[in-house]
């Protein structure tokens, strides 16, 4: 084995003159391919394009990045955090030709995993280019695992961190990072969640006004959605209005507004619904100082919304 590695190494070596790279790429992957090119980054991985040199197509080499400042803070916990996106999407995407499990490689610290390629969706042109209403059930489903499974529940999703695999058509989160305390999550026994994202997925097709969640989940819902709503070409302007909607009657309406953009960009008005009820959802979960509120929302449910309106409900700021 240790004759193997010092061969790869050393077949590796014409290559580290021109790879920015070859720091962070185990011997074996950093021989077979070429033409190494940044794509994409997040807090403790990159994602490299690259050519086989096999049969000179190209693909996606996500690999860690052992130069973040997450990976400095706790190697372990860090690398852990990687495997478990390796393996979810290995999950997810299951065909031969999107993963490549011949070639994935540990070397040392070294970590690198090979799939067909995949693109960060802040790199795709238009809303047109991108299959809305599945990017945002998928993007749920993984909200689902990182908060039933990981305890993961305040990710601000944009779309830096959405990824697209051009194989598989499946859309998929790429840096589960951000809500995780790297100090100690690993010594913190896991507890039991909310189900919020899971809620959603099962009343997806449901014809219910909004979708029951919990506070904590407002964070990841708004944020996708607004991410949404960028790529469809609105401007920050046109949604902002909503954190400081002074009662039910002005939240309807704004969302109402939002929709008839929407349909005017000639949005689907499968995606407009759930836009509609997701950020009605975001309305409804999110904690309010009036403690006549619960029996403004049953009014405004009903049908009723002005009534919501006399009562004053304030949203928070």
């Amino acid at each position: 084995m240790e004759h193997l590695n010092s061969e790869s190494q050393l077949m590796c070596m014409s290559e580290i003159t021109n790879n920015p790279f070859s720091s962070l790429l185990p011997p074996k992957v950093c021989s077979q391919y070429n033409h190494f090119e940044l794509s994409s980054e997040g807090s403790y991985h990159k994602t490299l394009s690259a050519k086989s040199n096999l049969n000179n197509k190209s693909y996606s080499i996500r690999v860690l990045d052992t130069t973040s400042e997450l990976f400095k803070q706790n190697r372990n916990l860090t690398k852990t955090l990687f495997m478990q996106e390796v393996l979810h999407f290995t999950l997810r995407n299951r065909r031969n030709d999107i993963v490549l499990i011949e070639d994935f490689e540990i070397f040392e610290d070294k970590i690198a995993f090979v799939t067909s390629p995949c693109i960060v969706l802040s790199q795709i042109n238009g809303a047109n280019a991108v299959n809305l209403e599945k990017m945002m059930r998928d993007t749920i489903s993984d909200l689902a695992f990182l908060q039933t499974k990981l305890n993961i529940s305040e990710l601000l999703i944009n779309t830096n961190f959405i990824y697209y695999s051009t194989e598989s058509s499946n859309y998929f989160i790429g840096d589960w990072s951000q809500d995780i305390k790297y100090d100690q999550r690993d010594l913190l026994p896991r507890t039991e969640t909310s189900r919020d994202f899971e809620n959603i997925l099962r009343l997806w097709d449901s014809n219910e006004e909004y979708f029951d969640i919990s506070a904590e989940s407002v964070k990841p819902l708004e944020s996708l959605v607004f991410g949404v709503l960028r790529l469809c070409g609105l401007e920050h302007e046109e949604w902002e209005g909503l954190a400081t909607a002074k009662n039910i009657t002005h939240y309807y309406t704004m969302v109402e507004e939002i929709c008839n953009i929407l349909e005017k960009l000639r949005q689907p008005l499968r995606v407009q619904k759930l836009i509609s009820k997701m950020l009605k959802s975001s309305f409804y979960a999110k904690p309010k100082p009036n403690p006549f509120h619960q029996k403004a929302l049953t009014n405004a449910v009903s049908g009723n919304p002005q009534q919501g309106n006399s009562m004053g409900i304030l949203l928070n700021k």
